[in-house]
């Protein structure tokens, strides 16, 4: 993993993909590609710049949670805030594939 800009807080691979998501603790949210060994700058909004919505906010992230009904977000979840994070399916071929299939499972379920 490259150089961060403070130490990660937080870790979790977004399921059935290559990638990490990281939490540190300036509050940046990062999208590491594991298996290509790059990070993913356009797969959330704020690219590589510190979360406005908890900027604020003293505390760290502590986890990361992803929600099998929405793939494409995770939640940051600290003392005493939570954050949802809708991830670019368009930035890594592994998110488009991984959008893809929910919107087949939400189709099939409908």
């Amino acid at each position: 993993m490259p150089r961060l800009s403070s130490p990660p807080a937080a870790l979790a691979f977004v399921p059935g993909t290559p990638l990490l998501a990281v939490a540190t603790v300036d509050k940046r949210l990062l999208i590491f590609d594991a298996d290509a060994l790059r990070l993913i700058p356009a797969a959330c909004a704020a690219g590589s710049e510190p979360l406005q919505p908890v900027r604020g906010h003293t505390e760290a992230v502590l986890r990361i949670v992803f929600n099998q009904a929405a793939p494409l977000s995770l939640l940051l979840c600290a003392q005493t805030w939570s954050l949802r994070v809708d991830l670019n399916a368009d930035a890594h071929p592994s998110l488009r594939r991984l959008g893809a299939a929910a919107a087949v499972a939400a189709a099939a379920a409908a």
